[in-house]
């Protein structure tokens, strides 16, 4: 699913087995193996989604990198509640990947609600950021009663489940 410059709501979707490639120029990064969006301040609201192993740029030779596996995020306003995100990848870089299952990036505002994360990677050879989840430059990020199991995130691959970089407050309540 692929949405810049509107609003999006999913509700109840599965998106199982999709896959975001940058093979037709191989310069750019992949994003978001389910879902991209980017809504110049336009909301995107997921809720009682399921995300399961999708990838964010596995197949593309010279593939800079890759970025949300399962959803990418960016420069809008983000809601997600009650999804299950597993066994999603972000991966087959050379230079980055990151957010096995997730990516937001530069939100006005991210809120995180009642998700579970299980069995979400990074794979490549370039520098990684969150196994499951990545938040860079976003100016307020709520993560409140979720579940991030680390048991896709093989030792030395990527040490962080969560990373979070770029300024901003990011807040985890009982999760």
């Amino acid at each position: 699913i692929y949405a810049e410059g509107a609003a999006l709501t999913l509700e109840n979707v599965t998106l199982v087995g999709n896959l975001s490639s940058n093979s037709v120029n191989s310069s750019y990064h992949a994003y978001g193996g389910a879902v991209y969006h980017a809504g110049s301040g336009m909301a995107a609201t997921l809720t009682g989604c399921w995300f399961e192993a999708n990838a964010a740029g596995i197949i593309a030779n010279g593939n800079p990198g890759s970025v949300g596996g399962a959803v990418y995020l960016g420069g809008a306003m983000g809601t997600i509640t009650a999804c299950m995100f597993t066994n999603n990848r972000s991966g087959g870089g050379y230079i980055t990947q990151q957010g096995g299952a997730l990516n937001a990036a530069a939100l006005q505002s991210l809120q995180v609600v009642s998700c579970v994360f299980q069995g979400n990677r990074l794979s490549g050879t370039g520098n990684k950021y969150g196994g499951a989840v990545c938040l860079t430059s976003c100016a307020t990020a709520v993560v409140d009663r979720c579940t991030i199991d680390g048991s896709g995130v093989p030792s030395g691959m990527a040490p962080e489940l969560v990373y979070v970089s770029g300024g901003g407050r990011t807040l985890f309540l009982d999760s």
